[in-house]
């Protein structure tokens, strides 16, 4: 299998994770709650020739062979970060209407996945103004007001003092 490397940013871990993924993919923003990693949607590569390393699935994910064709993965993958090396978990359907790449992703780092803005469909050349709420305890979307914008690639951070969100 081949090994992503998934560098969170969130936890206490200094060097990046080498994580087992089950699909060869592009992965999407990722959250760290409660030493579990959770992946939002990302990229799926199906057919044409698997390759190593991250890098090389990124120039080859939008490759013009013929047999290579790209999926959005509609799942929230979930890996626990308990073990060595990292468990992959499970993964949760993420319902239509949530974008499932190129979204902006925070969490509270206890329960809620907050995302905003994004793609729904591959090669979409505009972005989403929704936003949403994960619920890791209970595996539920929760729709939230939409942004004033349509936004694509934007980061998005969870303010817990004021219990804000901020994209940009």
């Amino acid at each position: 299998k081949d090994m992503l490397i998934a560098v969170t940013g969130f936890s206490s871990q200094l060097d990046p994770l080498s994580i087992d993924a089950p699909f060869l993919t592009v992965p999407g923003p990722r959250v760290v709650i409660r030493n579990e990693l959770y992946i939002i949607g990302g990229i799926v590569k199906t057919g044409g020739k698997a390759s190593s390393g991250v890098f090389e699935k990124m120039k080859t994910m939008f490759a013009t062979e013929a047999e290579a064709k790209e999926a959005l993965h509609p799942f929230v993958s979930v890996y626990s970060l308990s073990e060595s090396p990292p468990r992959f978990v499970k993964a949760i359907p993420i319902p239509t209407g949530v974008p499932l790449f190129a979204q902006g992703v925070a969490g509270d780092g206890q329960t809620f996945i907050y995302i905003a803005g994004g793609q729904e469909k591959l090669n979409c050349r505009k972005g989403s103004r929704a936003t949403f709420k994960f619920d890791v305890t209970t595996n539920e979307f929760t729709r939230l007001g939409d942004l004033p914008h349509r936004l694509q690639g934007n980061a998005l951070a969870y303010l817990p003092q004021a219990r804000k969100l901020h994209s940009f």
